[in-house]
């Protein structure tokens, strides 16, 4: 085949750009420890210079210069408002009470909910200088997550207690809370169902531990909560809640939904994807680490995190806890340990320059890509 001087020099061209191209350094990705006073539980940031994060041990903290300086807001025992608030109401906590979950809607309105003797949940509509309780719920509460699609709509949801689904609505901001009605959408798990033997469909008065992980709205109208052999979801921003259909059986801990079609769950030790109805498994751990939390930036990129821990009750001295973080960059099709530490890793959040923080016991890891 015979080439003229033009098509001889525009192919030493393409060659030389792809040669360059090859031998461009790739960009590594840079980390950063945010240094922290208390192990972190829950945290979230408003902006890349505003952050909170509540502890195990009750102790709630603020920084306003990117994690650089924490201070404490709120300790057990103390008055919750601030210096120029007129509130009496105090921060119940023991060691049966523990902050479990932060959400801010914005810069001003925030929430945090607590596992408790009694449940508690306060927030916040100045931006945290003060602090409002709710009224104490009248039996065992344990709250493990909360989220608002507005500034009066929320919910909050945690383990299975008192033979009552845990998984309240508020629709006045976090002031009154009010049990949300599943008995019409959720029949009762097989399991349950088997040990009480009773086949109603009445999903509250199974005796059956469920625990609900997660509060996750892809737009105001469509939301799920996630948990232990369930998913629940709403098409129209929670008014009626229904049963989702399962993959597989096990404690789905976590999920992010690009749209209501395109969602992602950690389950167990697995990551699984579904698209338009289809679940299908993506990854799975070989050592059973628990996947604890997933996050997409776009369709393509997205990050998992997770893990072992050793229980503060645990005696095995063989038992050591683990921490990695996975990514993803083809659109879950695989997935690279880009992260290990010595705790499990738990908590992911996107600021708006597009770096991503990560929980552990040890602090909080920025990943700046």
């Amino acid at each position: 085949m015979l080439f003229n001087n033009t098509t001889m020099k525009q192919i030493i061209i393409i060659l030389a750009i792809l040669i360059s191209m090859q031998l461009q350094p790739i960009r590594a990705q840079k980390w950063e420890t945010i240094p922290k006073t208390e192990d972190v539980t829950s945290f979230f940031f408003t902006d890349l210079q505003n952050g909170w994060y509540v502890a195990n041990y009750g102790m709630i903290y603020r920084t306003k210069d990117a994690g650089k300086t924490w201070k404490l807001m709120i300790e057990p025992g103390s008055a919750m408002g601030g210096e120029n608030s007129k509130s009496t109401a105090v921060y119940s906590y023991n060691i049966m009470c523990r902050p479990r979950e932060i959400f801010f809607l914005n810069s001003k309105m925030g929430w945090i909910v607590l596992g408790c003797a009694y449940g508690q949940v306060i927030r916040t509509t100045d931006g945290g200088n003060t602090w409002l309780d709710t009224k104490e719920f009248d039996k065992f509460k344990w709250f493990e997550a909360v989220y608002f699609s507005s500034e009066k709509n929320g919910w909050a949801c945690g383990p299975f207690g008192d033979h009552k689904l845990e998984f309240f609505s508020t629709d006045d901001g976090g002031v009154t809370w009010k049990p949300v009605d599943v008995n019409l959408h959720i029949k009762a798990l097989s399991e349950a169902e088997a040990e009480t033997g009773t086949t109603v469909n009445d999903f509250n008065n199974i005796s059956n531990e469920i625990d609900l992980n997660r509060i996750v709205f892809s737009d105001p109208q469509h939301g799920w909560v996630v948990g232990t052999r369930m998913v629940v979801l709403t098409k129209d921003g929670g008014k009626k809640w229904e049963r989702d259909t399962l993959l597989q059986e096990g404690n789905y801990n976590d999920m992010y939904a690009l749209s209501p079609d395109d969602c992602w769950y950690a389950v167990d030790n697995a990551i699984v994807h579904e698209q338009k109805g289809v679940k299908t498994e993506v990854w799975k751990d070989n050592d059973n680490a628990t996947v604890k939390n997933i996050y997409f930036a776009n369709p393509q990129v997205g990050y998992a995190c997770g893990g072992t821990e050793k229980s503060e009750f645990s005696n095995d001295p063989d038992l050591k806890p683990t921490g990695y973080i996975l990514q993803t960059t083809d659109g879950g099709k695989t997935w690279k340990n880009i992260r290990k530490e010595n705790n499990i890793i738990s908590g992911i959040q996107a600021l708006p320059d597009k770096s991503i923080l990560f929980g552990y016991r040890g602090g909080i890891i920025r990943l700046i890509p």
